[in-house]
């Protein structure tokens, strides 16, 4: 949550690392609306839960922040849309009017995210993660971007469908990592 505040902050004043955007969601914190300072604690929450069943930190790391930019792919046309958010940078190609440069931000963010977080995260050991409990998180991670699709207004029909199979697949593989052994 901290980092992803902190770069929202770098990110409305220079542009970097998502492009340049403008905010109307009030309240602030520096300019910041509160509700994407919460976005990205809740986001990374359930991107590690959903790595919890797999071994290895490298994967982890790895898979981190595809799963967050996979959120990215459904929230933001969603806060666009709302009129929470204005891009100011265009790029093509897009997606669904995004620039890629917000998702080449994302990734960049969630990766140091899971850099400072998973090779010191050692609370959960494999034999816990192989409780049924902790084998169901994986769905929660899922089950948060089909509820955006399932309320999606009709002109979001097509980038909420396309993140909700991208993490369908996702969950699946990482399923299918975890019973390997993995």
């Amino acid at each position: 949550m901290i980092e992803g505040f902190l770069f929202e902050e770098l990110g409305v004043h220079t542009g970097f690392p998502f492009g340049y955007y403008e905010y109307n969601f009030p309240p602030y914190i520096l300019g910041i609306p509160v509700a994407v300072i919460l976005a990205w604690g809740i986001f990374s929450f359930l991107s590690s839960l959903a790595l919890i069943p797999l071994k290895g930190q490298m994967k982890k790391i790895f898979l981190f922040p595809i799963l967050m930019v996979t959120i990215d792919l459904a929230v933001d046309p969603i806060m666009v849309t709302a009129g929470a958010w204005k891009w100011l940078t265009v790029t093509s190609p897009n997606w669904f009017g995004i620039p890629y440069t917000n998702f080449l931000g994302w990734f960049l963010v969630s990766l140091i995210i899971a850099v400072s977080y998973f090779p010191w995260n050692k609370v959960i050991r494999w034999k816990e993660r192989n409780t049924a409990f902790y084998l169901l998180l994986p769905l929660d991670y899922f089950l948060l971007i089909f509820n955006f699709f399932l309320h999606a207004k009709p002109q979001l029909t097509e980038p909420l469908l396309i993140s909700t199979i991208i993490s369908a697949l996702l969950i699946g593989g990482i399923y299918s990592w975890s019973f390997k052994g993995g």
